[in-house]
């Protein structure tokens, strides 16, 4: 297999088909609500998850609502939702017994925004990086792990009101 001056990585290709699960979108999933679970007995504090796409972020979303958490409302957060949809995330909680939110982002939430309340992240440690392939002159969003700075940057977002755990 020579070179052919792609600097797509096959473990991070995002060419295959969407909307069945995979393997390593399971065991993410597993781990997100795993650690939903862990979250569930400590104090009460909204939740930022790092997911690396819409795709990802409707996958979380399900895979959470179906675990019916009491008391935990799933908000997510990417480009293309609508502007009431992304607002809903900086409003205060109105709806009664909701005691947590979780709030599904992109790497949007890393630098470009704060979202008030959150005490908690989940970094699933991986993005859609562009990419430009010289050999087919294409820009590519392919799905990548995140560098240690970004890392650093989300563990940020936690504990910017109060003491947060990442």
């Amino acid at each position: 297999d020579a070179d052919d001056g792609d600097d797509t990585d096959p473990r991070t290709d995002d060419s295959g088909s969407h909307g069945a699960a995979g393997a390593d979108d399971r065991d993410v999933l597993q781990g997100i609500t795993d650690a939903l679970d862990e979250l569930a007995r400590e104090d009460p504090g909204d939740v930022l998850v790092f997911l690396s796409g819409e795709n990802e972020i409707r996958d979380a979303q399900e895979a959470i609502e179906g675990k019916r958490y009491p008391g935990t409302e799933v908000l997510p957060l990417y480009g293309r939702l609508s502007a009431a949809d992304q607002h809903r995330v900086f409003e205060r909680r109105t709806t009664p017994g909701i005691r947590r939110r979780v709030v599904l982002a992109t790497n949007v939430a890393e630098t470009s925004l704060t979202v008030p309340g959150i005490k908690y992240v989940i970094d699933t440690g991986t993005a859609r990086i562009s990419r430009y392939s010289t050999r087919t002159k294409v820009q590519r969003l392919p799905i990548e792990r995140i560098s240690q700075a970004s890392a650093n940057q989300r563990s940020g977002r936690c504990g910017r009101v109060s003491d947060g755990i990442c």
